[in-house]
């Protein structure tokens, strides 16, 4: 008998979607299923009900995965529910339709496989067939002659299955690993390693003792003492046990100034140029390289790299920044604009650093719409705010160096600075850059395509105040952010009491010394004195240079010095100019002849 209305071959598919929570607002509000976004075939698909009324199709919007009712929902009003509803078609799936996905795990079996259609392709790179027995046929029986190399694996293993000694002519080719040798039993052995430390302290022990014993016979001076410290390594005061130091007199004073610029308040814009273009301040600006600008590292001020204009038409750009909390672009407000920058040659014509406003954009720029900064014929700074204003009658700027650029507003005067020494100042015009478009330019202005940034920048910044000390009349000058490091080091070790026979009159001596930074001068940067009553210090007569090890250690000899009589000898070593980094010196050894 026949069926009276839809045909078998088509059943419903009802999708239940999550009730939307109203606000006083007619949305969008988010469509979802379970918590998870859902996008509806289309909006006359739903079937929505608001307290109680399902609602006309064409009362609502949909947009991807929201919904906006023409009306403004109430927070009073309730969603009963709410379907898609939809049709969906049963047919055959289509060749080649049919995915892993909808296939259940072990449904296709033996039965379903076409007899001798499993191809070497289908089966993995590692087979175990240890539970399997393998029947070979008779060709290959007893692996005689029918296996041949072709039918191996590249690589068997077979460790646990050969027994014997195996001849030298059948040892494999190539050579051990690094941490491996061949050993005269044809096996592979962990090569041992050999501490040569006591060696070489041994060795400059020995040393030590020799040139104290050749001093005793040099100046007849009947007892010696040797006082060793220190191993081969740096000079390690904490680990000596019979020298006296106070280490905190070694270094009294240390500053360090970073050269890469923080993020602060007044950051409008900061870029490091590390292999990117990404501002580090709070603003997080986009900005763009045009034309296949990179950053390099052939040079840079700070951190790895710098950004590189090529002269021919490379820039860097950013959109319009006049939606930022912090002023966009200068305008009447204080401001600083500063950065380093290296010119690779000298070159006569303008060199455009950096450009504020629709000033520097090649297709629709005008020259003089908002402020930029640039050498004119090398000879004069031009700052264009509206119109043009600068400083003439400068030194053509430097080239194959680092230098540190600031432009500065305070009050109704821009400054330029280049490396912290005021250049000169000019009384500032009206802007009208803020009044379009707030673009911001490196490396480029319109107008001119030989004015094109030729060179690198680092560490480019835009404040929105005066970073500076307040300008005066030329004079005033501040200190560029700079990688250093200065350190104050001063000290004293001290050595042991030595008790001799007889009281002494004079003592000389050898000191072992290894430069660790820098070139360390015996009787400037170290310098050593002895008493034989503890109390009259008198420094070495001089300072003899013996020979230096391959380790680096020297061996400088102490001349025969007259002290005060006495029974108490000792020795000391004054540091003086030892630079973290760039001077220091290493004591490993100190002897004394009295």
């Amino acid at each position: 008998m026949a069926y009276i209305g839809r045909g078998l071959d088509k059943i419903s598919n009802i999708e239940v979607l999550d009730a939307i929570t109203f606000t006083d607002s007619a949305g969008p509000y988010n469509i979802t299923q379970s918590s998870t976004a859902f996008v509806p075939a289309a909006s006359n698909a739903l079937v929505i009900s608001i307290d109680g009324v399902v609602q006309d199709p064409g009362s609502y919007t949909t947009s991807v995965a929201t919904i906006t009712f023409d009306s403004v929902m109430a927070a009073t009003s309730t969603m009963n529910f709410m379907y898609q509803i939809g049709v969906g078609v049963i047919t055959a799936p289509s060749d080649g339709s049919v995915t892993e996905a909808k296939i259940a795990t072990d449904a296709v079996t033996t039965a379903k496989i076409k007899d001798l259609n499993v191809t070497v392709g289908k089966l993995p790179a590692s087979v175990d067939l240890s539970t399997k027995t393998i029947t070979l046929p008779a060709s290959v029986s007893g692996l005689g002659t029918g296996i041949t190399n072709t039918q191996l694996a590249g690589s068997i293993d077979v460790t646990t299955k050969i027994t014997g000694i195996v001849p030298t002519v059948n040892l494999g080719s190539g050579t051990a690993s690094s941490s491996t040798i061949l050993y005269g039993d044809q096996t592979y052995k962990t090569e041992p390693t050999t501490d040569l430390t006591p060696v070489n302290q041994d060795i400059i022990t020995l040393a030590l003792r020799q040139s104290v014993d050749n001093n005793s016979a040099k100046y007849n001076l009947p007892n010696g003492a040797v006082t060793q410290f220190e191993s081969d390594a740096d000079y390690d005061s904490g680990g000596s046990t019979d020298i006296l130091r106070n280490a905190s007199e070694y270094i009294s004073a240390a500053t360090f100034v970073s050269g890469a610029y923080s993020n602060d308040a007044n950051t409008v814009a900061l870029l490091h140029f590390d292999g990117n273009f990404t501002d580090s301040s709070s603003n997080a600006i986009t900005f763009t390289g045009q034309n296949s600008i990179v950053t390099s590292t052939a040079q840079k001020k700070f951190g790895t790299q710098s950004v590189l204009f090529d002269g021919v038409n490379q820039y860097i750009s950013t959109g319009d920044l006049s939606s930022l909390s912090s002023p966009a672009a200068p305008g009447t407000g204080d401001f600083t604009v500063d950065y380093w920058v290296y010119f690779d040659e000298a070159w006569g014509t303008n060199r455009r650093h950096y450009s504020f406003g629709n000033n520097g954009d090649p297709a629709t720029g005008s020259a003089n719409s908002g402020l930029t900064g640039s050498w004119n014929s090398g000879t004069s700074w031009n700052w264009y705010n509206g119109s043009n204003a600068g400083l003439s009658g400068l030194t053509e700027y430097a080239y194959n160096q680092w230098d540190h650029y600031a432009t500065m507003k305070t009050g109704g005067t821009l400054y330029l600075y280049i490396n912290g020494v005021q250049i000169g100042s000019d009384t500032l015009g009206a802007f009208n850059q803020l009044s379009g478009d707030a673009n911001a330019f490196l490396g480029i202005r319109s107008g001119s395509s030989a004015e094109w940034m030729k060179g690198y920048i680092d560490e480019w910044r835009y404040s929105d105040n005066a970073r500076y000390s307040t300008p005066g009349n030329g004079s005033t000058a501040f200190t560029p952010n700079e990688d250093s490091t200065t350190v104050s080091a001063t000290g004293t070790a001290l050595g042991t009491t030595n008790v001799p026979t007889a009281p002494v009159t004079s003592v000389s001596g050898v000191i072992l010394m290894k430069n660790g930074y820098g070139t360390n001068v015996m009787g400037t940067d170290v310098k050593v004195y002895f008493t034989a009553d503890n109390s009259n210090w008198t420094e070495a007569s001089s300072y003899t240079s013996a020979g230096t090890f391959s380790t680096g250690v020297t061996q400088i000899t102490l001349g025969q010095t007259t002290v005060t009589s006495g029974s108490d000898v000792r020795w000391k070593i004054e540091f003086a100019n030892q630079v973290a980094s760039s001077k220091e010196a290493y004591i490993y050894g100190m002897g004394t002849n009295y």
